[in-house]
């Protein structure tokens, strides 16, 4: 997860178990126009998330204006299932300014249910999830019971190093960052220090487009790789439940964005 928008690229499945019913959530990236063949890609990605579900989030912020999803508007109103508004960031305004945003919305599309949230605080997400039952369409249990989602280890890590980059570059270059695992190495611990938990090896590769971003990321001395690399250590070891030796490399791939070799090389196809 990043505060920054337009930052997800891969569509990622989630899987919510209650005692009689199974979730399977499909989170895409967002549709925006894209001016490179990276933003192509995503913005295929989140379309092919629009077929063959029985739901449709629709979230938006209840400070955004109707007219910055027109477009989105436009290709739900094609969508043959249910939708739900998802009103976000609820806690940043007056209640009654929900009215209009409503209204808004109810005229432009037919909607199936509207729920205002606030995703910081964890307001509305218990009504969101009986609503969502509610509507859902009966059928098989499609995953089993410790299973939460289908990112394999090493697509998880990857994304948890970019988000932690993205976290020290702020708002300078975070469409720029790609993440590449190039090592992974497994120990026994035993084997080193009597000590029985495992030991990961990890090395990665952070793409950037020019020299400029590379010092950006790098900071002052290295400050910012290193405070990045600290997060993403001990988050790898919390998902992993393993010690973590995590070394980060910064390279310049030139324009990897608009480069179909260079995506495909990434694993973006």
């Amino acid at each position: 997860m990043s505060p920054r928008p337009q930052t997800t690229r891969n569509r990622t499945l989630g899987v919510k178990n209650l005692p009689d019913t199974q979730i399977v959530f499909i989170d895409t990236p967002g549709i925006y126009k894209p001016d490179n063949m990276l933003g192509k890609y995503i913005v295929s990605e989140a379309l092919k998330g629009l077929s063959n579900v029985d739901i449709i989030y629709f979230v938006v912020t209840a400070v955004s204006s109707i007219e910055e999803h027109r477009e989105i508007i436009s290709l739900l109103l094609k969508a043959k299932c249910k939708i739900i508004l998802v009103i976000n960031k609820i806690d940043i305004v007056q209640k009654q300014m929900l009215l209009p945003i409503i209204e808004q919305y109810s005229k432009a599309l037919n909607l199936t249910a509207i729920v205002p949230v606030s995703a910081l605080k964890g307001e509305g997400i218990e009504q969101l999830i009986e609503v969502t039952v509610e509507h859902l369409v009966y059928g098989p249990r499609y995953y089993p019971d410790d299973i939460y989602t289908d990112q394999l280890e090493r697509a998880m890590c990857q994304e948890i190093i970019r988000e932690k980059v993205i976290k020290y570059t702020y708002e300078e270059i975070p469409q720029s960052i790609a993440v590449e695992i190039i090592s992974w190495k497994e120990k026994n611990r035993s084997e080193i220090s009597g000590r029985n938990k495992t030991l990961i090896l990890i090395e990665a590769d952070i793409y950037v487009e020019k020299d400029s971003q590379k010092g950006i990321i790098i900071g002052k001395d290295g400050s910012r790789l290193k405070a990045a690399g600290r997060d993403a250590r001990i988050e790898l070891e919390n998902l992993l439940d393993a010690k973590v030796f995590f070394k980060p490399f910064v390279r310049v791939r030139k324009n990897w964005r608009r480069d179909e070799r260079a995506l495909r090389d990434m694993g973006f196809k």
